[in-house]
């Protein structure tokens, strides 16, 4: 009987230990994690940072915009050099100055027509979530195709007066990408709205007052230069702080301005170019049909869009348009 009332108290020691242990370890667990809780806090290293609120990255980015005023004010005005229109090939073929560089901007004519076509026409209800969506990109569009005309009269006699109806309606396509980009990662209703008009509104201010002060003999091409180059340098920064997209991908952005910076790069090797392919292409011929590849890119780039997450876009925070 003894026997017997021993292994049964060791039956039940057991089994209330059994069920104590996990306890006793989920108390001890708890105690651990309101320790380090505890010791990070008091700890500023151990600390995990926040991430940055709308308002604060929205800051970051005006900030930057200021930072960049102010430094281009301490610049001495930038006059357009003479030497610009001296480009290296300036054959003559069927009556046409400077063929080459004249008849390369059919590129632009072709992308922008396109472009238009698609984005106006009745496969915007497939390229867009919301019609608004496409105000930047009909913009554009239609800046890549009118840069066609005005680079083609600018090539006919290179000029500065010349100059300007072609840098006009680069203005335009720059200022409307701009505007895209803020509309699809940042603000809808401000890129595709009041944003846009302000945004090409400046970039042809700054080309009438370069033009403006080249009439009066001191020609300032800092704030032209400030509204084509500075985007390129706040883009990567607002796809970092703005990740989420419908329409402008990190891919798709890369690409677009890669074509762009070996169009540049043609641009400034003109007649390195010229030489090393035997005088056949010049390097600015090749920049006008690099640049309409880029320009080509933000077509592939709509045109590419999953369509699948159309159904959890929402206009962020009921204005900002973003995927969540």
């Amino acid at each position: 009987m003894s026997v017997c009332f021993g292994g049964s108290a060791d039956l039940d020691h057991g089994l209330l230990a059994h069920r104590v242990e996990p306890g006793i370890r989920s108390v001890t667990r708890i105690a651990e994690s309101l320790a380090l809780h505890h010791q990070a806090r008091d700890n500023p290293i151990m600390q995990t940072p926040r991430n940055p609120s709308f308002g604060q990255r929205v800051g970051i980015l005006l900030a930057l915009l200021l930072a960049g005023l102010a430094g281009l004010l301490l610049l001495d005005p930038i006059p357009q050099d003479p030497a610009y229109h001296l480009f290296a090939d300036t054959r003559t073929f069927f009556g046409i100055p400077n063929f080459n560089d004249v008849v390369s901007n059919a590129g632009f004519a072709l992308v922008g027509m396109l472009g238009l076509i698609a984005v106006a026409g009745a496969r915007r209800y497939v390229l867009f979530v919301r019609a608004s969506d496409a105000h930047p990109y009909l913009a554009f569009f239609a800046g890549v195709a009118l840069v066609s005309l005005g680079s083609t009269w600018y090539h006919l006699a290179p000029s500065t007066e010349r100059l300007l109806w072609d840098r006009l309606p680069m203005s335009i396509a720059f200022m409307a990408l701009a505007a895209a980009v803020v509309a699809d990662r940042i603000h809808a209703q401000a890129g595709n709205g009041w944003l846009l008009l302000v945004l090409v509104l400046v970039g042809l201010a700054s080309l009438l007052y370069w033009h403006v002060t080249e009439r009066l003999g001191r020609g300032d091409l800092r704030f032209y230069g400030f509204v084509q180059f500075y985007p390129v340098i706040l883009f990567p920064l607002v796809a970092w702080l703005f990740p989420r997209h419908r329409y402008v991908s990190n891919r798709y952005l890369l690409l677009i301005f890669a074509w762009y910076a070996l169009s540049k790069v043609m641009e400034f090797l003109d007649a390195q170019v010229f030489n090393l392919l035997g005088y056949t292409v010049s390097g600015h011929t090749l920049k006008h049909l690099t640049a309409a590849v880029s320009a080509s890119v933000v077509f592939m780039m709509l045109a590419s869009r999953p369509r699948r997450e159309d159904s959890r876009y929402v206009g962020a925070d009921n204005e900002r348009g973003v995927v969540k």
